[in-house]
């Protein structure tokens, strides 16, 4: 198990999984999912109906060839 606190700490990125996890703890206590889950890199990877309607992204698609994301 990821020690979510310290993941969010640290200045590394987070694998995948290890994200995921993070993101799915997070939201257990209620908080919203780390923001590097919406990154374009990740987005079309997650399985966005394991989290609450508010953390997911209005429409994953909507952001798909935007020039502002990499």
């Amino acid at each position: 198990m990821v020690n979510v606190k310290k993941a969010m700490e640290t200045t590394q990125p987070l694998a995948f999984d290890e994200l995921i996890e993070a993101a799915e703890e997070r939201i257990r206590q209620g908080l919203a999912p780390p923001p590097e889950i919406y990154q374009v890199k990740y987005r079309r990877r997650v399985d966005w109906t394991r989290f609450p309607l508010w953390a997911q992204p209005l429409d994953p698609e909507i952001f798909d060839g935007c020039g502002h994301e990499g």
